[in-house]
């Protein structure tokens, strides 16, 4: 397990809502789901813990959540803007 790494990792451009997200604290740095993703959104940094690299390109296949064997990895959908203003979801 790599040490000093914040607890979730979601490496976006500002302001952007990542679809991924990674709990560092459970990641072992397997590299699973990084080899696993289709369209290579996880890169790994230094110490082996993957980050979201490439967020635009996620595809919500959900084959890095699934094959975690540690379950670090959450993949959640994306919010959009309804004419209103609001987000899906919201009350």
């Amino acid at each position: 397990m790599a040490t000093g790494a914040s607890a979730d990792t979601e490496a976006t451009a500002p302001g952007a809502i990542s679809p991924v997200v990674i709990d560092a604290s459970l990641c072992k740095a397997c590299g699973i789901c990084s080899g696993l993703c289709p369209k290579g959104v996880l890169e790994p940094d230094q110490g082996g813990i993957p980050g979201v690299a490439h967020a635009d390109e996620c595809t919500l296949c959900r084959i890095c959540e699934l094959h975690c064997p540690e379950f670090a990895v959450s993949v959640r959908a994306r919010a959009s803007r309804r004419a209103s203003g609001s987000f899906e979801g919201e009350g």
